[in-house]
């Protein structure tokens, strides 16, 4: 998630990953007023997933993030569900919360000094920072890291703790049978924490 300028032509190309993101607001924006109305309680957008790596108390997490005080939005981005839909709702709203995925994609639809919290599973911490952590700080968003703890994997019920900690990015990634078994993980967000 970068922009390399040598690869681009023209006078008007972008040259940040926030210059990119303007060009997104023009062409999702044209034609239509931006969504950026007061509110009377902030919005939070919270990712659903319906594969791997899902947050099986999601409605659970919904209600807390009500109960503190959110209008929340759950969305389940699918190949048919228009940009510009997803783009309105995300630049109109102040948080978005989920489970490391393609789908944090959206986060370039935030706006500056909105919130983004990734929900990061048993080691994935680097590839969540190197996909979505260091754009959204790129982006001027307030970045959360939520690294899960054993207990809130499904992982503790099948691995050895030893499996699980320390997270060492080096055992997953030297080998692919680790790493699919990490990406294949569901979350239980423990709320006390």
């Amino acid at each position: 998630m970068i922009v390399d300028v040598t690869l681009q032509r023209g006078p008007r190309r972008p040259k940040t990953i926030s210059d990119f993101r303007a060009v997104l607001s023009t062409a999702f924006n044209q034609g239509h007023s931006p969504r950026h109305q007061p509110k009377s309680r902030a919005q939070l957008v919270l990712l659903r997933r319906s594969g791997t790596r899902k947050i099986v108390n999601e409605d659970e997490v919904r209600r807390e993030a009500e109960e503190v005080g959110f209008d929340v939005v759950v969305i389940d981005p699918k190949r048919e569900t228009p940009t510009r839909e997803i783009f309105k709702l995300l630049d109109g709203s102040h948080a978005l919360v989920g489970a490391h995925s393609a789908g944090l994609t959206h986060v370039l639809f935030m706006r500056s000094a909105s919130v983004f919290m990734q929900v990061v599973p048993l080691r994935c911490a680097w590839p969540a920072d190197i996909c979505y952590g260091k754009l959204s700080i790129r982006l001027g968003l307030e970045y959360i890291v939520y690294d899960i703890q054993v207990h809130e994997s499904n992982l503790g019920e099948k691995l050895a703790r030893e499996c699980l900690e320390p997270h060492d990015p080096g055992l997953v990634m030297g080998n692919l049978s680790n790493w699919n078994m990490y990406m294949n993980q569901d979350i239980k967000i423990d709320l006390d924490r």
